[in-house]
């Protein structure tokens, strides 16, 4: 789950997440703007997303110290699902992500 392209949908809104080594790309309701995310793997099923500069202007209520941190629940053969918390609010959003690439 490291590096692909996957597929997920939150509140209603399709996402196409597109992982690298160290970055991911987000591509929220089939934009070609995407929003870019460093990522630093902790464990095999945890890991965190600093917001780039992208991230900043599509959003800039998000502080600069903003960090996402996702932990995978469970994976199966086509993806997994996950559990994501931030450090600047008190909100968890799960979900499942489809791998597709």
């Amino acid at each position: 789950m490291r590096e692909g392209v996957f597929k997920m949908v939150t509140q209603g809104i399709p996402t196409t997440i597109k992982r690298y080594k160290d970055y991911q790309l987000e591509y929220f309701n089939n934009s070609n703007k995407p929003v870019s995310f460093k990522v630093q793997w902790i464990d095999d099923c945890t890991y965190t997303l600093k917001p780039n500069a992208s991230a900043f202007l599509k959003y800039p209520q998000i502080p600069k110290n903003a960090l996402l941190t996702v932990k995978i629940t469970k994976t199966y053969e086509k993806g997994y699902t996950m559990k994501t918390t931030a450090n600047f609010n008190d909100k968890t959003m799960v979900g499942e992500v489809t791998k597709v690439k």
